[in-house]
């Protein structure tokens, strides 16, 4: 959820260096400071050839071995980090981020930060028009959490206790002491999504549902040219769809809606619906969380033909491998450290069918928004956020391309976000 405020090392050999524009151009290394709005860019693949052998392929049986397409390369493993000029100057290893990073670590400053970053948040909500503490009470009366057993049937129906958590997400974030393994958290994220994009757009007349659907719709735009591009399966060919990081589900709802109205011919905005053609394969959202109380409010809240809900990690998804059209990040890898991420991306990776898409929709490095935030701001979000030095340098379009994938592309779909697009290969010569 990124409502809460929301130096280049040596090339490693297992990642592909080169980037270019769309349309040609002189490869380069990396992506400039200044390609910030609307400039995509693609990284290539290593070469089938060059690509070692998978231990992990060996435990799948062969017919999901061959569905889960070429193994990609040191799935995984980090790339070297972006240049301290193509982040914010609060992020990263830079003298500010360390000192700022330094105070957030002192426990009664950060307890102030928190709170203070929480208080904003709220104040925010309520001034747009989001009713922040009415919209909590209801979910929390909902799920059962201020009843009897404290909302613990809720959790008991969708807790897999299988599912092993990892000690990043264990950690306190979101100014929550829990992270999101708590009713709060779960009960205030409706909110606070929607707080989201009513920040990306503050200065128009919009409601916070109307900024929550231009926000995604430019998102969804993008993920469809993916998906009817060059190696794409296709868009209404779609069947199975993974919402990664669903939350409380707003943006999965928002994702199927798009994806039924492309397929009725009606895609406007992702907030409208549609009955898709019988002729067209069924189309399934899965959406995966690491939180069961997040899980519970989106299966009575955000409750759908056609969309489950699980409980599962990024980085090992609960669906069969090479099944999936699309698996989409939306929110989700600012909030996991590095090597979370890149197992992430090999994760979604693994599940996707031959031509199937990634999609990652998160903040812009590159943003001059972000670069220009108020100390008091940054400090605040950095606060809550607190894999935020890990994220802003880390290289997704690098660590997509050494993960197998193939024409990864970036595009800032407005100020504040950007959202990455990738295929894996397998389709159309790919």
């Amino acid at each position: 959820m990124a409502a809460f405020l929301a130096p280049a090392g040596p090339c490693h050999p297992c990642f592909p260096t080169a980037a270019r524009r769309v349309g040609g151009g002189r490869p380069t290394v990396r992506r400039p400071a200044a390609a910030a709005a609307g400039r995509r860019w693609r990284a290539s693949a290593p070469s089938p050839s060059t690509q070692p052998p998978s231990s992990s392929s060996s435990t799948l049986p062969a017919a999901a071995a061959a569905a889960a397409g070429p193994v990609p390369t040191a799935a995984g493993a980090l790339p070297p980090p972006l240049a301290s000029d193509e982040i914010p100057p609060w992020a990263g290893t830079t003298l500010l981020s360390r000192t700022v990073s330094a105070l957030i670590r002192i426990p009664p400053v950060y307890a102030l930060m928190a709170g203070q970053a929480k208080a904003v948040l709220v104040r925010t909500a309520e001034r747009r028009g989001i009713p922040w503490a009415a919209t909590r009470d209801t979910i929390l009366g909902t799920v059962g959490a201020t009843g009897g057993d404290g909302g613990g049937a809720a959790l008991a129906a969708v807790t897999d206790p299988a599912v092993e958590y990892p000690d990043y997400y264990l950690r306190p974030f979101h100014a929550y002491p829990d992270g999101n393994l708590c009713w709060e958290a779960a009960a205030e994220a409706e909110p606070a999504t929607l707080v989201v994009g009513v920040r990306t757009f503050p200065d128009q007349p919009l409601t916070p549902a109307a900024a929550f659907d231009r926000l995604r719709a430019a998102v969804y735009e993008t993920v469809m040219g993916a998906l009817d591009g060059p190696g794409g399966l296709g868009t209404r060919h779609l069947g199975l769809v993974v919402d990664v990081g669903c939350g409380v589900g707003l943006g999965t709802l928002a994702l199927r809606s798009y994806l039924l109205d492309v397929r009725a011919g009606t895609a406007d905005t992702a907030s409208s619906s549609a009955s898709p053609s019988p002729t067209l394969p069924d189309l399934q959202v899965v959406g995966v969380d690491l939180s069961p109380h997040m899980l519970a409010v989106a299966t009575t809240r955000a409750a759908a033909p056609g969309v489950t809900y699980r409980h599962g990690r990024a980085e090992a998804l609960p669906v069969p491998p090479g099944t999936a059209g699309l698996v989409a990040l939306q929110f989700l890898i600012h909030e996991m450290p590095a090597a979370a991420i890149a197992a992430s991306l090999a994760g979604a990776y693994a599940a996707l069918a031959p031509g199937g898409v990634l999609c990652v929709l998160d903040n812009n490095p590159a943003s001059l928004t972000l670069r220009r935030m108020k100390p008091t701001l940054y400090s605040l979000m950095k606060s809550t956020e607190p894999h935020s030095d890990e994220y802003y340098p880390f290289d997704v379009e690098v660590a997509a391309a050494a993960a197998g994938f193939v024409r990864v592309e970036t595009v800032a779909t407005d100020h504040r976000h950007r959202t990455v697009t990738a295929v894996k290969p397998g389709l159309g010569g790919l």
